[in-house]
């Protein structure tokens, strides 16, 4: 794919009118300023899209004297794991839901389709938890199809990470004007139908050095064990009493055998997809973003 690539400085100077951010729900952990040069312009572009899809469905059904009917906008997010992705669906959401016109919004991730670990154990998958294989494609096509073709609501299933599990019970997804999909795999999941991404409007890639991406993935690590501390329930409270060293150890052995693994052979390969890719640096901040010519 040919991309146009815009250094930090360039991307604010380019896009010029940003939304509010005051009033916006965002993480309290992103540095205020990130949100204001990166993801301000970056929800003011994708607000465009979302704004220009509705405007030309809308044209096209009073053309053929069609009846009128919502239209889904979706946005795929993905890159490794640790990248950020969820927090960046986050910050997008609330973003575009503080637009005058007001777009409700919804995340679905891809980690909900994952199969129970009751399955991955049957199957000789727990060493490949998050490998296209583990995940149920089927499933997740045909919930945003159920959307795309005007649901008022789906049952989903829900993924815990502090289990490490589906939860016993699905929840009700509610549908938005924007949906954001964000997981490992939005470029490469496919079913014998159609590859997933071809249900995007836009897709986005979240990119960073593998050194990088582990080292935030140990930080996590950490993080949900010192949180588990005091909860028997959550499955990193097995992990309490572990030295550090130790865990690093383990965490490192993860990275090799399954996630650094699973970035190499099935995530990075489908970057060139994306319509944006953006490149973060060592302490999280968008260094470049890459525009796919697609786009212009």
């Amino acid at each position: 794919m040919d991309y146009l690539t815009l250094p930090r400085a360039e991307w604010e100077a380019r896009l010029g009118k940003k939304p509010s951010i005051e009033s916006a729900s965002l993480p309290p952990y992103i540095d205020p300023a990130e949100i204001a040069a990166i993801y301000a312009p970056l929800a003011e572009l994708l607000h465009l899209m979302y704004q220009v899809k509705r405007e030309t469905a809308a044209n096209v059904r009073r053309f053929f004297q069609a009846p009128e009917r919502p239209d889904l906008f979706i946005i795929g997010i993905t890159g490794s794991v640790a990248s950020g992705k969820s927090t960046m669906a986050r910050i997008l959401t609330s973003l575009l839901s503080g637009y005058p016109d007001q777009p409700k919004t919804a995340v679905l991730s891809t980690d909900q389709f994952l199969y129970p670990n009751r399955i991955l154990s049957e199957r000789g998958l727990m060493d490949k938890k998050g490998f296209p294989e583990s995940y149920d494609f089927e499933a997740l096509h045909a919930a945003i199809a159920a959307l795309a073709d005007g649901a008022q609501s789906i049952r989903v299933p829900e993924y815990s990470h502090d289990i490490y599990d589906i939860l016993p019970e699905p929840t009700t997804l509610e549908r938005p004007d924007i949906l954001v999909v964000e997981g490992l795999h939005v470029l490469g999941a496919a079913t014998g139908r159609v590859p997933l991404s071809d249900r995007m409007d836009v897709t986005l890639y979240v990119d960073a050095e593998e050194a990088d991406l582990f080292r935030w993935y140990w930080e996590r690590i950490k993080g949900l064990v010192q949180a588990a501390e005091n909860r028997p329930e959550s499955f990193y409270y097995n992990f309490k009493d572990t030295d550090e060293n130790t865990l690093y150890a383990m965490a490192r052995q993860v990275w090799e055998d399954i996630n650094g693994k699973n970035l190499r052979d099935h995530i990075l390969p489908t970057r060139e997809r994306a319509s944006l890719i953006l490149r973060k640096d060592g302490d999280h901040r968008i260094r470049e973003i890459k525009i796919n010519k697609c786009l212009l």
